[in-house]
């Protein structure tokens, strides 16, 4: 699938309480499962991003928590199980390297602000919170926190782009940002029931025949109208405007956008839920004002990414191997 299922951190915290099974959170021990920058990770907040990562990758797949999807299925190149692992780093990673890089502790006034926040999640479940958060794989510890860590990650922003100058951001947008339109023929009807047998063969030499339009000269806005089945463009009526190191993305779907030059028309290519041909536009700088709020988001996700790139990441092994995402918050990581 093109939009991959990370959910990366936002800028406020919504931490929906609701509930996902009657298990109880992992009890506080002494073994640490990874640390990033020699920081240990909470456990229980990593297993909260697991179970986060494995219904999201539920969800969009359509599949059951069956064993065999997450021991056989492949997603953007890797296992199903690898894969969730993975999203769930990538949010634990932003989380700390974050609140690494403002380097003090949150003032008075900032830990007040968090307080309030927690309070309001307890005064909300009163005698239930304990159980509500134990619903997410979460210790009352832990969301604590996720909380105070998502209060670092809102100051670092706001300090990021305090700190970064117009001219600096104009010269992101040129230099390290693609504006991408898509064609996507999808592998699946539309009541989202998988193709098979003839009828996929017949969608993938559609989108053969469509790529061969396209990069015969044939207009793209009119190729997509006509046959494009994402609703990625509805949105994005003028173009996919995204950093070149957003992880929201497929690997497959980012190389492709990035190899392409100012123009050109891709080949079509096999993205898991369908073929996807991609054209890419030139930045136009006379659009920089109308895109601003876009540019510095990406411009974040960029800063974010850099910080994980320059990070150490050291993981306990034994623990990790023995994840199975298909045991939900019954992972207890070879404790």
């Amino acid at each position: 699938m093109k939009k991959i299922v990370s959910a990366i951190i936002a800028l406020s915290l919504i931490i929906g309480l609701t509930g996902c099974g009657s298990k109880a959170a992992p009890s506080a021990n002494n073994k640490e499962l990874l640390t990033i920058n020699n920081e240990a990770v909470s456990v229980s907040l990593f297993i909260n991003y697991l179970e986060t990562a494995r219904m999201n990758i539920a969800a969009q797949y359509n599949t059951t928590n069956a064993d065999d999807f997450w021991q056989t299925a492949t997603i953007d190149g890797e296992n199903a199980n690898e894969y969730a692992k993975d999203q769930a780093l990538l949010n634990i990673e932003n989380l700390y390297v974050t609140k690494q890089q403002l380097n003090r502790a949150l003032t008075s006034d900032e830990q007040t602000q968090v307080q309030n926040l927690k309070d309001t999640y307890k005064n909300t479940y009163g005698n239930q919170y304990n159980e509500k958060l134990a619903e997410q794989g979460l210790t009352p510890e832990a969301m604590d926190l996720k909380l105070t860590y998502t209060a670092y990650d809102e100051i670092v922003y706001n300090q990021v782009k305090s700190d970064t100058t117009d001219a600096q951001f104009q010269d992101f947008y040129q230099n390290n940002m693609l504006l991408i339109k898509e064609i996507a023929i999808l592998k699946r009807d539309q009541n989202d029931n998988p193709l098979t047998g003839d009828a996929l063969s017949a969608a993938e030499a559609k989108a053969q025949t469509v790529a061969q339009q396209a990069q015969s000269g044939a207009d793209f806005d009119t190729l997509i109208t006509e046959n494009n089945q994402d609703s990625t463009m509805s949105s994005n009526p003028t173009g996919i405007l995204i950093a070149k190191t957003n992880p929201g993305y497929t690997k497959l779907w980012m190389q492709t956008a990035t190899n392409l030059s100012d123009n050109a028309v891709s080949d079509v290519f096999d993205n898991g839920d369908g073929w996807y041909i991609l054209k890419r536009l030139p930045i136009d700088m006379n659009a920089y004002s109308d895109n601003f709020e876009v540019i510095k988001r990406e411009y974040w996700i960029d800063q974010q990414a850099q910080w994980r790139a320059a990070a150490t990441v050291v993981k306990n092994d034994d623990m990790w191997n023995s994840i199975d995402v298909s045991k939900g918050l019954n992972n207890n990581f070879g404790l």
